[in-house]
């Protein structure tokens, strides 16, 4: 993981984001988490494919370089290039973000997010209000998903320009811009969901990470 991805997992980050959720439901009835994981899915295929090409480099490099290999090191030497190729991509999110296409990445984590958002119990609030925020650190990429409860299309373009705000954090792997675009959600919801003073806290305020 890289030092900026890091960052999210920081103690600081980590209060940073509590402070974020309690700012935007100070402004709105709405409950928000948040989740920083470091990938939204392994590219296993990836991976393989990877260690499939490093294998094949090596075999044609034993095969035609001028000086004599030994033949019966050939599916020792392959394997071993496999092994190796596969490990690096797995560690090294910028190879796996050049041989998996976007859309494939955009999609494993609206997946994870959709999945998460029902396993963490948030649709569990009285007014099917919750709002779930997902940054995937090593796609770059965040993922919102609102509970029945909230229109989204009523609250429009600023919503769409605060969505923006945070996708360009997540690309940079920018935890304070990440955090002070979410923050920016208390003032845009509350104008259509303002807090009640009956209000409860329905949902954690803490960041949640698997």
């Amino acid at each position: 993981m890289s030092t900026r991805a890091a960052a999210f997992f920081t103690d600081e980050a980590l209060a940073r984001a509590k402070r974020t959720v309690e700012a935007v439901e100070a402004h709105t009835s709405c409950e928000i988490v948040l989740s920083a994981e470091p990938r939204a899915d392994r590219y296993l295929w990836a991976s393989m494919l990877f260690g499939f090409l490093c294998a094949t480099v090596v075999l044609l490099l034993l095969l035609f370089l001028p000086q004599p290999f030994d033949h019966r090191l050939f599916p020792v030497d392959t394997t071993v290039a496999f092994l190796l190729g596969a490990y690096v991509c797995h560690r090294a999110a910028w190879l796996q973000r050049l041989l998996v296409p976007k859309t494939m990445r955009r999609m494993a984590v609206e997946r994870l997010a959709k999945s998460l958002f029902v396993d963490l119990n948030i649709t569990a609030t009285h007014a099917r209000n919750g709002i779930f925020v997902l940054v995937a650190l090593a796609e770059g990429e965040t993922a919102v998903v609102y509970d029945f409860g909230i229109d989204t299309a009523a609250l429009g373009p600023p919503l769409q320009e605060i969505e923006r705000a945070m996708e360009q954090a997540a690309l940079r792997r920018d935890a304070d811009a990440f955090f002070s675009a979410v923050e920016r959600l208390g003032p845009v919801l509350g104008e259509k969901y303002p807090r009640q003073e009956d209000d409860i806290n329905e949902l954690p305020d803490e960041m949640v990470r698997l």
